[in-house]
């Protein structure tokens, strides 16, 4: 009997209650239970605070039609706080978004991000999927010549870190100000070697118009051992220009996988530029796991002429404590930690940038 914990990342930037009615976030995400043998528990997970003194809050998981479940933001939460629901009975495959409900009163509560946890229980594996983050939300993109986002994110394929029969994917969360602009959408890839010299790979989104929020999903195929980054470029710096929400490579592995690079997005956009634990609080729980081994790294990302340095510690909000071997200095795009030694029980882990 294995189990796995899997997650799926809406956001990248913040969700803001308004005055009345939903506030819909615009990172939207494929959650498709289809993909996962076995019995699955699923939770909605996060962070999240409410200044209101009087009226909760209720974040939803929405799709097209209507909340697939929820959980509350108590009032009174001034400091952000990582809410879990109870599980939630839900099976198929959906688009969804995350909401933040009104207390009355415009930006009492705030969703800093906001995940689904899916807790995979099968006598044997034969599918999962995995969706890892390469985006950030970035609005009002005006470049007219192709450019990474300001704050990139980073995957690297290294093809001995899976098996099974592999189907891989890019996916991207998007819209344009103005109607009279087009999006265009790349995935590149460098050159090998870990020399970030990048060219493009495959293209997601072709000189497209919507004005909505859109998610679009190709398929494309990894090369062992090269880094990926996506590239944005608008139409003109007219009209208001183009609006990122989030970016994900997507993995399904059928034919009994045994191995996977599954994540934790700690961090899900730039941290501050001051030194301190970062208000990213992860639940990390080993009994989410069984039957199964796992090599736990630190991975961070920065720009290419970036120079912070990180940890992980638990118990942030009391009295933290280091995640032995997560250390990482002058960070400089993609860089890993030595093989941590994760905490016995479960914790809350959060980032710390030790260095600017």
């Amino acid at each position: 009997m294995s189990q796995l914990r899997h997650e799926i990342n809406f956001q990248d930037g913040l969700i803001t209650s308004v005055g009345s009615g939903d506030s819909d976030g615009k990172g939207i995400a494929l959650v498709d239970l289809g993909q996962f043998n076995g019995t699955l528990t699923v939770y909605l997970e996060v962070l999240a605070k409410n200044t209101s003194a009087t009226t909760d809050a209720t974040a939803k998981w929405k799709d097209g039609t209507g909340t697939l479940g929820s959980v509350t933001v108590t009032k009174n939460t001034s400091a952000y706080t990582r809410f879990r629901s109870t599980a939630i009975t839900v099976s198929g495959s959906h688009d969804s978004w995350i909401a933040i409900g009104t207390t009355g009163n415009a930006g009492d509560a705030i969703i800093k991000a906001a995940r689904i946890i899916i807790i995979q229980n099968a006598s044997s594996l034969t599918s999962c999927e995995t969706q890892i983050e390469i985006g950030n939300q970035e609005t009002g993109k005006t470049n007219t010549t192709a450019a990474a986002l300001t704050n990139p994110k980073y995957w690297k394929y290294d093809a001995s870190k899976w098996d099974g029969t592999i189907t891989a994917y890019v996916e991207v969360s998007w819209s344009n100000a103005s109607s009279m602009d087009t999006t265009t959408v790349k995935l590149q890839k460098d050159g090998g070697s870990d020399n970030f010299s990048f060219s493009d790979d495959t293209t997601v989104v072709s000189a497209a118009t919507s004005t909505n929020a859109t998610r679009t999903r190709v398929a494309f195929t990894p090369t062992d051992g090269r880094n990926y980054q996506i590239t944005t470029v608008c139409s003109s710096n007219m009209n208001g220009g183009n609006n990122f929400y989030n970016a994900k490579i997507v993995i399904v592995q059928t034919a009994s996988p045994t191995k996977l690079e599954q994540q934790y997005l700690i961090a899900n956009t730039a941290i501050g530029a001051g030194t301190g634990l970062q208000d990213f609080d992860t639940y990390f729980d080993p009994a989410e796991w069984s039957g199964v081994t796992n090599v736990y790294i630190h991975e961070a990302d920065n720009v290419a002429s970036g120079t912070a340095d990180a940890k992980l510690q638990t118990d942030p909000n009391g009295t933290p404590a280091d995640v032995t071997g997560s250390a990482i200095t002058d960070i400089i795009q993609r860089e890993r930690s030595s093989t941590l030694t994760m905490p016995g029980t479960a914790q809350t882990i959060d980032v710390n940038q030790t260095g600017t």
